[in-house]
């Protein structure tokens, strides 16, 4: 099937919509096309298929009104704003115990840069480690720059705003001066997510040789 497809126009649009079954032609409403006209159509698009198949399968009972279809999008853009606040509230805590929970147990730098302080869980994953020093090393954060410059200016090297200006042992060293809390909010929610699973294994280990 050629995938060639033209942009359509706002009328372009709408008799898509009613020919192909989506909405009935009488519920397009001077709203319905102005909330057509800035939603991405191919997004708008996705919702409509959905409400079809729905209302086909007899999931879904009454008519076929372009507006419920605009309801079923604001309420999904509700709920995912909402949840995104949850998330990102549940997420800055998260971090933050990372950090004490680690500090109370082990030096604040270079440690959690090495394999050995992570258990291994998947063995055919990439290791913790290593996604940890990449994604410092992508870091934009003024002071963690800042850490890499200065190494730079150390061994004579010249700064290029940039830490692919050192080798890779050169910038370990550099993310060695580095304390975790400096580092942590940076890494992505995956990552943060399989450093506390990993390191929760660790901190368990070490808690319970600190109490035989």
């Amino acid at each position: 099937m050629s995938t060639d497809r033209r942009f359509l126009t706002l009328d372009e649009r709408a008799a898509y919509l009613v020919d192909r079954g989506y909405v009935n032609e009488h519920s397009l409403s001077d709203h319905a096309r102005e909330f057509i006209a800035r939603t991405n159509f191919h997004y708008f698009l996705g919702y409509a298929r959905n409400f079809r198949k729905l209302r086909r399968e007899g999931l879904v009972q009454g008519d076929d009104r372009i507006d419920r279809v605009i309801r079923m999008v604001e309420i999904d853009h509700s709920v995912s704003t909402r949840l995104f606040a949850a998330i990102r509230d549940v997420e800055w805590r998260l971090r933050a115990a990372l950090v004490e929970a680690h500090c109370s147990l082990f030096p604040d730098r270079a440690c959690f840069l090495e394999a050995s302080h992570f258990q291994v869980m998947n063995a055919s994953a990439t290791p913790v480690h290593v996604i940890l020093r990449d994604q410092i090393s992508r870091s934009r954060e003024p002071f963690v720059l800042g850490a890499f410059e200065k190494h730079a200016h150390n061994i004579g090297r010249k700064w290029t705003e940039n830490p692919t200006c050192l080798t890779d042992d050169e910038r370990l060293s550099a993310m060695q001066t580095l304390p975790i809390w400096s580092t942590v909010d940076g890494w992505t929610l995956g990552l943060l997510e399989r450093v506390i699973r990993i390191a929760g294994l660790t901190l368990v280990t070490v808690l319970g040789n600190n109490g035989s």
